[in-house]
């Protein structure tokens, strides 16, 4: 019976620090394909604790080869370069969930750091833009970087510079991107720079995993052209039924409060049965 509990605390234990795994450091490669056809690599190291949220959901997103093909839509020289609309011209279903905002501003949006796009409070889905310069005024529009370049930063300066977006500006519309995909951004733009292949370093499935398009919803009627809201984002409503975390932390929370509660019953459950046992063999003794 004491192995049994032993054993049981050894879950607890288990469950405890896999609730807090997603916490770790991690880095993720970009490699990326500039106009001629040259080539680089670009290191993003993302610390959870600067902004917890979007660094899971950044994590997710690359896990699943979300950023495969998708080119820089909207680079605006001195400011920031733009990228996450997806490639094949569909809808993927991370397209259209929303994460909650962080509860603050840890880092800033100095040269080289990456920060999710956004339209307004809790609209961040997963365009997300590269500083080119200190925009540090944007951390006081609740602008948190998740993540800074640690290698391969002179890469910024030769992405492709397109403008601001259509109807404001010369550059590619985000609604055309998003219904017709690279069919449209490189019809008009063949110059711009793409992002060829992501991982996470040291994760087993890094780049091989590939998106199914077969599983990805078309819904191009409901999505009139956008219209651009400074610095970047799509004018979209929170829908209230979508995903706030892409990991689903209430979810993750209540599964660790019900183990820990399972694992305590048992507990108390052996240990109990354990006593009267005793008390029964002393009565008959």
């Amino acid at each position: 019976q004491k192995m049994v509990a032993l054993g049981l605390l050894l879950l607890l234990v288990g469950l405890v620090t896999g609730q807090h795994g997603t916490d770790q450091v991690y880095i993720a490669e970009f490699h990326l394909e500039h106009s001629g056809g040259t080539t680089g690599k670009i290191l993003i190291k993302v610390d959870p604790q600067n902004a917890p949220i979007g660094a899971a959901r950044f994590k997710q997103l690359v896990e699943k080869n979300f950023y495969k093909d998708a080119c820089f839509f909207r680079v605006i020289s001195g400011f920031m370069a733009q990228v996450g609309i997806p490639a094949i011209p569909h809808y993927m279903p991370e397209f259209k969930k929303h994460i909650r905002d962080e509860e603050k501003v840890v880092l800033s949006n100095t040269r080289g750091t990456v920060t999710f796009a956004m339209a307004g409070p809790n609209t961040r889905t997963t365009q997300i833009f590269f500083n080119f310069g200190d925009n540090s005024r944007l951390d006081r529009l609740n602008f948190p970087p998740f993540g800074e370049i640690i290698s391969g930063i002179e890469e910024l300066d030769r992405i492709k510079v397109t403008g601001e977006g259509a109807p404001n500006g010369p550059g590619p519309s985000q609604g055309l991107l998003v219904s017709k995909g690279n069919e449209y951004l490189l019809k008009n733009w063949p110059q711009v720079s793409c992002i060829r292949q992501t991982k996470i370093q040291g994760s087993p499935g890094g780049s091989n995993t590939i998106i199914n398009a077969e599983k990805i919803a078309t819904d191009t009627k409901k999505n009139p052209d956008v219209k651009m809201v400074a610095p970047a984002g799509l004018r979209d409503p929170v829908d209230p039924k979508a995903s706030l975390y892409i990991h689903n932390t209430d979810s993750n929370n209540f599964m660790l409060v019900l183990g820990v509660v399972v694992v305590f019953g048992v507990v108390f459950f052996f240990f109990r049965s354990n006593k009267k046992a005793t008390q029964t063999r002393d009565l008959d003794a």
